[in-house]
């Protein structure tokens, strides 16, 4: 009892000195004298922190290759000593990736999100500022609170969720893109019980050609590991035998970095390795004050003993959404390859330069023509001729840019701009924990949301204004943003039964309903 009194005691000192020394500092110009009397004045907060026993999380505790080097010593994989992983903010990212694209084989995000219904705007913004388009978005902590709100959050997506029974936190959520072939597998399911919580979904994918196997999980904390470990191994098993390439993402609250001492870890890791599966996430995802734990987990397995040939990209991004960073993973080809524009829609683009040539090409019609014309349909069809080669030749079809193709309509550049920004500060002040980077990273953040939320109102205004919308238009809008349609799902059959016969073949499959049906 009297242990706890101390350290809560010294905690309570911790931050009134750091308070204080944060206060001194923005005094200084005042020359308040007095304040130089007081113990501990000139000391640094680190010094005054380790005298105290107070330990201080630097950069070079969580960006560092310790945990790799220890894995790679221990487990001879290939994917371990190719294994590409960095911390990136939008910025850094953008710059790597977004010309690479075109050679990513399959591209996953998680987010521990922390209640979609409460940052769902902050994560779409977040998104806008990666230029890249990824195949799978897992969330964790989605959190129950409206959850049918958003399956139109992002457009082009998909949305699939498991949630908590006896709560409303926790929960796992998966954006699939609709340009891949997808279905719910729950032959995968692990089973939700009240001594280990686990909310998890499966989803069978196929892109070109290939097929991959993608889970969502998240595992509750405060609950046994190896109670966890019994359920998920035979999930592993199961995903290990049918050989196909696998990728599981979540938060699992099991701190990775600790598999050299401690024990349930450690096992946990040995079975990882045991059924084909790999970390990817090598470095701390979760980093505080006084903590830099490595709990948002994604593992990777080729699903055959034969090497495909990727190249595993991976790493943490920096984003103050939750106190979770998020983490992603490529699956690149070792050659490049073309692009598919082709899939891009084709859009008019009303620059300022095009509307002027729209103009002019307006007033350079020669309307003589159309005052000889006795009948008002001939004459009306003539009119709308001319304006439309006006239109047509003026404002031509793009292809849209697979960058514009994802923003947000009222996510400006200068939103963007501001957006990386903020991460830069955030990234700063977990880097130094400092007080002044805390100070001007917390000041820049609620500036930044001011402008957001002025952005935000504006643009749904105009979308909801009944002056310039039909009924129609707004009901549609309304939908866009609250998700009231479901979401049209396919279904792919991979298999089927008839005239005793096991049919694999897509063809075969087809015929086989043809003749039942038809």
């Amino acid at each position: 009892m009297w242990c706890i009194f101390v350290v809560l005691l010294l905690s309570v000192i911790n931050k009134a000195f750091s308070d204080l020394f944060f206060f001194t500092n923005k005094m200084a110009q005042d020359n308040v004298s007095w304040l130089r009397q007081l113990p501990y004045y000139s000391v640094p907060i680190s010094e005054f922190q380790n005298d105290f026993g107070f330990s201080i999380i630097t950069k070079a505790d969580f960006i560092n290759n310790d945990f790799l080097n220890e894995v790679k010593n221990l487990y001879h994989s290939d994917l371990f000593q190719h294994l590409n992983f960095d911390y990136f903010t939008p910025d850094t990212f953008n710059d790597k990736f977004s010309k690479n694209e075109c050679n990513i084989k399959l591209s996953l995000l998680h987010m521990n999100i922390r209640s979609l219904n409460k940052n769902n705007e902050e994560f779409c913004q977040f998104l806008n500022s990666l230029n890249c388009e990824f195949d799978v978005i897992v969330l964790s902590e989605v959190w129950s609170y409206n959850i049918t709100m958003f399956s139109n959050l992002l457009p082009g997506y998909d949305f699939y969720y498991d949630l908590p029974l006896s709560s409303d936190v926790g929960g796992v959520g998966m954006y699939i893109n609709t340009n891949l072939t997808h279905c719910v597998a729950n032959k995968y399911q692990i089973v939700n019980s009240a001594d280990c919580p686990i909310e998890n979904l499966w989803i069978e994918i196929t892109k070109g050609t290939k097929k991959y196997i993608v889970g969502g999980i998240y595992r509750h904390p405060g609950y046994k590991v190896d109670s966890f470990l019994t359920k998920f191994e035979c999930t592993l098993t199961q995903i290990l035998n049918c050989k196909l390439p696998c990728l599981i993402a979540g938060d699992f609250n099991i701190d990775l970095k600790k598999f050299q001492y401690h024990q349930d870890t450690k096992e946990y890791f040995d079975s990882l390795v045991v059924n084909n599966f790999s970390p990817v996430i090598v470095m701390p995802t979760r980093i505080t004050d006084t903590s830099a734990t490595l709990i948002d987990h994604i593992y990777y397995s080729d699903g055959t003993k034969c090497r495909d040939n990727s190249i595993i990209t991976a790493g943490n991004l920096w984003c103050d959404i939750s106190d979770h960073l998020p983490n992603f993973v490529f699956l690149q080809d070792s050659f490049k390859k073309k692009h598919d524009f082709t899939t891009l829609p084709l859009v008019r683009l009303h620059t300022s330069h095009n509307i002027e040539k729209f103009v002019k090409s307006v007033s350079d019609i020669n309307w003589s023509e159309l005052y000889n014309i006795e009948n008002p349909n001939e004459a009306y069809n003539f009119f709308n001729m001319k304006i439309s080669n006006a239109y047509d030749s003026s404002f031509k079809l793009v292809r849209l840019s697979r960058k514009r193709s994802r923003d947000k309509m009222w996510v400006t550049a200068g939103i963007k701009k501001s957006s990386n920004h903020k991460n830069k500060l955030y990234k700063k002040w977990l880097s130094t924990h400092s007080i002044r980077d805390e100070y001007k990273y917390k000041n820049y953040l609620k500036i930044f949301k001011t402008v957001t939320q002025v952005a935000q109102t504006a643009f749904y205004k105009e979308k909801f204004d009944t002056r310039i919308n039909t009924t129609k238009q707004l009901w549609s809008n309304l939908n866009q943003v609250c998700s009231l349609c479901k979401v049209k799902t396919h279904t792919n059959i991979d298999s089927l039964i008839y005239n005793n016969n096991h049919l694999t073949e897509t063809s075969d499959i087809c015929s086989a309903l043809n003749n039942y049906f038809l």
